[in-house]
Protein backbone atom coordinates (compact mmCIF):
# COMPACT_ATOMS: atom_id res chain seq x y z
CA UNK A 1 0.00 0.00 0.00
CA UNK A 2 1.18 3.14 -0.81
CA UNK A 3 0.32 6.67 0.65
CA UNK A 4 1.85 10.22 0.10
CA UNK A 5 0.04 13.18 1.62
CA UNK A 6 2.22 16.70 2.77
CA UNK A 7 0.13 18.76 5.38
CA UNK A 8 1.02 22.30 7.09
CA UNK A 9 1.18 22.04 10.59
CA UNK A 10 0.13 24.67 12.80
CA UNK A 11 3.42 26.34 13.33
CA UNK A 12 3.90 26.71 9.32
CA UNK A 13 5.99 23.80 8.92
CA UNK A 14 5.36 21.11 6.13
CA UNK A 15 5.05 17.60 6.91
CA UNK A 16 5.05 14.55 4.33
CA UNK A 17 3.23 11.82 5.19
CA UNK A 18 4.60 8.76 3.29
CA UNK A 19 5.15 5.49 3.51
CA UNK A 20 8.14 3.77 5.03
CA UNK A 21 10.90 2.06 2.96
CA UNK A 22 14.15 -0.06 3.63
CA UNK A 23 16.00 3.01 3.03
CA UNK A 24 14.43 4.15 6.31
CA UNK A 25 15.30 1.91 8.21
CA UNK A 26 17.86 3.22 10.46
CA UNK A 27 16.33 6.66 11.11
CA UNK A 28 13.26 4.73 12.23
CA UNK A 29 14.86 2.74 14.35
CA UNK A 30 16.51 5.81 15.58
CA UNK A 31 13.27 7.76 16.02
CA UNK A 32 11.93 3.91 17.96
CA UNK A 33 14.33 4.08 20.40
CA UNK A 34 14.01 8.12 21.29
CA UNK A 35 10.17 7.53 21.55
CA UNK A 36 10.26 4.82 23.57
CA UNK A 37 12.55 7.23 25.87
CA UNK A 38 10.74 9.90 26.18
CA UNK A 39 7.60 8.66 27.39
CA UNK A 40 6.77 5.27 29.70
CA UNK A 41 2.88 5.35 27.96
CA UNK A 42 4.73 3.04 24.41
CA UNK A 43 3.96 -0.67 24.90
CA UNK A 44 7.90 -1.17 25.46
CA UNK A 45 10.84 0.45 27.33
CA UNK A 46 13.66 1.53 24.62
CA UNK A 47 16.61 -0.76 26.23
CA UNK A 48 13.35 -3.94 25.55
CA UNK A 49 13.88 -3.80 21.76
CA UNK A 50 17.41 -5.83 20.37
CA UNK A 51 15.65 -5.16 16.49
CA UNK A 52 18.56 -4.47 14.37
CA UNK A 53 18.48 -1.64 11.54
CA UNK A 54 18.32 -4.54 9.22
CA UNK A 55 15.65 -5.76 10.73
CA UNK A 56 13.89 -3.10 11.13
CA UNK A 57 14.50 -2.14 7.26
CA UNK A 58 12.69 -5.45 6.44
CA UNK A 59 9.69 -4.62 8.22
CA UNK A 60 9.35 -1.77 6.44
CA UNK A 61 10.02 -3.24 2.94
CA UNK A 62 7.14 -5.88 4.11
CA UNK A 63 4.80 -2.96 4.86
CA UNK A 64 5.17 -1.26 1.98
CA UNK A 65 4.89 -4.51 0.07
CA UNK A 66 1.31 -5.51 1.41
CA UNK A 67 -2.01 -4.89 0.46
CA UNK A 68 -3.83 -4.35 3.80
CA UNK A 69 -1.48 -3.01 6.47
CA UNK A 70 0.91 0.34 6.08
CA UNK A 71 3.62 1.54 8.32
CA UNK A 72 3.35 5.72 8.13
CA UNK A 73 6.52 8.43 8.56
CA UNK A 74 5.73 11.89 9.62
CA UNK A 75 8.83 14.05 7.53
CA UNK A 76 9.58 17.52 9.42
CA UNK A 77 12.33 19.49 7.77
CA UNK A 78 14.18 15.95 6.62
CA UNK A 79 13.78 14.43 10.18
CA UNK A 80 11.26 11.43 11.12
CA UNK A 81 9.27 12.96 13.67
CA UNK A 82 6.94 10.11 14.05
CA UNK A 83 5.23 6.41 12.99
CA UNK A 84 1.74 5.56 12.82
CA UNK A 85 0.79 1.43 11.67
CA UNK A 86 -2.13 0.08 10.89
CA UNK A 87 -1.83 -3.91 10.90
CA UNK A 88 -3.72 -6.86 10.39
CA UNK A 89 -5.02 -9.02 13.17
CA UNK A 90 -5.62 -12.11 10.79
CA UNK A 91 -6.12 -12.99 7.66
CA UNK A 92 -9.12 -15.36 8.59
CA UNK A 93 -12.36 -14.40 6.56
CA UNK A 94 -13.82 -13.41 10.46
CA UNK A 95 -11.13 -11.34 11.87
CA UNK A 96 -9.92 -10.01 8.38
CA UNK A 97 -11.60 -6.31 8.81
CA UNK A 98 -10.06 -6.28 11.88
CA UNK A 99 -6.74 -3.80 12.44
CA UNK A 100 -4.34 -3.03 15.40
CA UNK A 101 -3.45 0.73 15.12
CA UNK A 102 -0.51 2.49 16.72
CA UNK A 103 1.37 5.11 16.32
CA UNK A 104 4.28 7.18 18.03
CA UNK A 105 5.48 10.68 18.03
CA UNK A 106 8.80 12.38 18.62
CA UNK A 107 8.11 14.92 21.80
CA UNK A 108 8.38 18.72 20.36
CA UNK A 109 7.94 18.25 16.96
CA UNK A 110 4.43 17.79 15.77
CA UNK A 111 2.60 20.11 18.11
CA UNK A 112 -0.66 18.23 19.58
CA UNK A 113 -1.64 14.69 18.89
CA UNK A 114 -4.92 14.72 18.05
CA UNK A 115 -6.90 13.29 14.94
CA UNK A 116 -6.56 16.53 13.30
CA UNK A 117 -2.65 16.22 13.64
CA UNK A 118 -0.66 15.04 11.03
CA UNK A 119 -1.63 11.19 11.71
CA UNK A 120 -5.58 12.45 12.05
CA UNK A 121 -5.71 11.31 8.24
CA UNK A 122 -4.86 8.03 9.24
CA UNK A 123 -7.33 7.67 11.39
CA UNK A 124 -9.87 9.08 8.49
CA UNK A 125 -8.72 6.07 6.77
CA UNK A 126 -9.25 3.37 9.23
CA UNK A 127 -13.00 4.69 10.39
CA UNK A 128 -13.56 4.63 6.11
CA UNK A 129 -12.49 1.13 6.16
CA UNK A 130 -9.89 1.92 3.33
CA UNK A 131 -6.89 0.09 5.43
Amino acid sequence: MEYRKTITLKDGRTCILRNGTEKDGKAVLDNFILTHEQTDNLLSYADESDITVEQEAQFLKSKSESACEIEILAEVDGVVAGLAGIDQVGSKYKVRHRTDFGNQCRSGILGTWDRSGPFGSLYRMREKGQV
